[in-house]
Parts: structure tokens; sequence; C-alpha cells
């Protein structure tokens, strides 16, 4: 039949059930609660939903960081430091754009912008932070982190 809920009951060894909802097949759990209902069983121990859920929620962590370090994410930590200045001189020849006080390289990503590389074309060599937040377009969490992953240097 298989372990079924098995790992529930290694979390929380005190607790009389394997399965915790009603439908999940556990016939022992079964067998105690009509004991139970019958007066031949006593002292029975379950564990609060609250503590359950927490638990949950702790292993969907450990796996989502899991998932995290398999992908690349932009260290802020490590990126250069630039003056207005550097800026202004680098994004003459590339296509850099301002967000939040950090530069982005947005030339392997234009041609992909939902609104078109012209829209992002009218930012190259400005600060884009208001029209990024708003003005135009209030982006995605998605497009926020598409926008973090183009960061090359941030703002001194």
């Amino acid at each position: 039949m298989g372990e079924g809920h098995h790992n529930y009951h290694h979390e929380f060894p005190c607790d009389y059930r394997n399965g915790i909802r009603w439908f999940h097949w556990d016939p022992t759990k079964w067998l105690i609660n009509l004991n139970w209902c019958l007066g031949q069983a006593y002292g029975l121990v379950s564990i609060e939903d609250q503590v359950v859920q927490k638990a949950r929620i702790s292993v969907w962590e450990e796996e989502l960081e899991k998932k995290k370090r398999q992908l690349i994410w932009t260290d802020e930590s490590k990126l250069p430091e630039w003056t207005m200045k550097q800026f202004q001189k680098e994004a003459k020849y590339n296509d850099l754009i301002l967000i939040d006080e950090f530069v982005l390289d947005v030339s392997k990503f234009k041609d992909q912008h939902p609104g078109g590389k012209e829209l992002l074309e009218k930012y190259f060599d400005s600060d884009a932070t208001k029209s990024f937040y708003g003005v135009l377009n209030n982006h995605t969490r998605s497009a926020k982190q598409i926008a973090k992953d183009l960061r090359i240097a941030k703002l001194k």
C-alpha cells in the first residue's frame, strides 16, 4: 500500500494519527477512533492544525531555497559602483538605463520587452524608475525580477 503519510508519524510521534484528515488512508486511526467512541481508548494526543501548517510551510521553504540555489541570482553586494558620470559615459556606447539607482544593461532584453524596444530606447542614458513603477505601467513581479537580473552596477 505504500508509506502514505508515514512521515507525519516521524515529525509528530506523540500524535496517534498517521493521516490527519478523515479521508487519509489510516485504518489504525479509524480503529483507535472507534475504540475512543466506545470508551475503550483515552488520552489520545492530536497535534494542533496550526503546528502542522507551520511544519508544512517550513518544508516548503526548504524546497524553495533548494530551487533558488539552482538558479543564478544577481548579487547586489558584488556589483561595481559607478558614478553618474561613469554611467553617462558607458551609456553612449551601450543600451543602459537606471532603475532604483542600479544600472541595467537592456541590450539583450530590449527585443523581448512587451512594450517594444522603442519604449526602452526612450530611456537609454536616463533614469526610468518612475516609469517602471507606475507612470507608464506598474510592472509585474516577474518584470521586477528580470530588471534585477539585468543589473550590472550600482550608482554611488
